[in-house]
This record gives C-alpha cells, structure tokens and sequence, in this order.
C-alpha cells in the first residue's frame, strides 16, 4: 500500500475514534436524562454505565494504538475491526436493555455500519451489515424468549427482517458514497 494510502487510513482511524468520544459522551447523557427522569431502572442505568465504560476503554485503546506511525494497513485495518465489533456489541446490549424489539435502540447499529465505510471496502461494509443482522437477531430472540409474552411471534420475526433488510440497504447506499464516480454516458 501506497504511503499516502496508509497515512490516509491511519487517519480515519483516529478520526474514527473522535467520533466515538462525542457517541460515548452522548450516550452517557442520555443515561443521565433517563435515570434522572426515572425512566429506566438502577440495574438498567448500572447495565448501561458498564456498556458505556466498555465502549470507553475500547476506543480509548484504539485511538491510543492508532496514533502510532509506520505501522502496516492491516494494523490499521485490525483497529477498525476492533471498534466495530465494540460498536456491534454495545448496540445489540442497548438493544436488549431496552426490551428487545420494542427498543428504538436499534438504530445504533447504523454506527458499525457507517464506521465500515472508513475502510473503503464492499466486503467490509456487507461483513458488518451481516454481523448487525446476527446480534440484532440474536438479541431480540434471546430477549423474546426469556421475556415471553411481550411480544408476538409474528411481530418477532417481521421486525427482525425488516431491520435485517434495513441493515444491508445502509450498507449499499454508503457503499454507492464511497465507490468513485465513473461515468457512464
């Protein structure tokens, strides 16, 4: 990979992680206006510091790791990975903390999704909308059933593939962003 090419991903990697201060940061008010409003429960504003303080030191590490020079794309590459997987992972427990299929939540996987198009790879940005689409539907399965009657089987499974769907429509449209424009006429 091309110098100017390595120092360009090095770059949205960090700036990546500058964007997940400000996401951090608003998920933590968004703790604080909930719980101060008694709008969730102690063990669901406690559940919610924890995710939030994981998602903390994951990025923390990534931006720290990123500012290092003359290291290799794949480290590079391997950084993103990590943040992505961290941002999957804090979406599928929002989701589950806030009732499943009922939780407006879920648009926070929309943020691994738009954090893969950094990486300028089709695979990379359908790989995650496939790994959205398992936690979603992991999560909201799990949450149906040890959470029986809260919802219908139905409402269920046409939730999980509308948003399943929805997952691999953003990653096509930030797919058609990021492709160079080549004319066709």
């Amino acid at each position: 990979m091309a110098k100017k090419q390595l120092g360009y991903l090095r770059s949205c990697v960090v700036r990546a992680t500058r964007v997940h201060f400000a996401l951090v940061f608003v998920l933590a008010s968004s703790i604080v206006i909930f719980d101060g409003w008694n709008y969730i429960t102690l063990e669901n504003a406690l559940n919610r510091w924890m995710i939030v303080a994981a998602l903390l030191v994951v990025n923390t590490v990534v931006w720290y790791a990123s500012r290092n020079l003359g290291k290799k794309s794949g480290y590079y590459k391997a950084l993103m990975l990590g943040l992505i997987v961290s941002d999957i992972a804090v979406a599928a427990m929002f989701v589950y903390n806030d009732r499943g299929i009922a939780s407006p939540a879920v648009m926070l996987y929309a943020i691994p999704i738009a954090t893969s198009a950094v990486l300028y790879s089709r695979r990379a940005l359908f790989a995650t909308a496939a790994l959205c689409t398992a936690a979603y539907n992991l999560t909201v399965v799990s949450y149906f059933v040890l959470n029986f009657n809260e919802a219908i089987t139905v409402q269920l499974y046409g939730t999980a593939a509308l948003y399943s769907a929805v997952f691999f429509v953003i990653a096509a449209l930030l797919w058609v962003v990021i492709t160079p424009y080549e004319q066709t006429d």
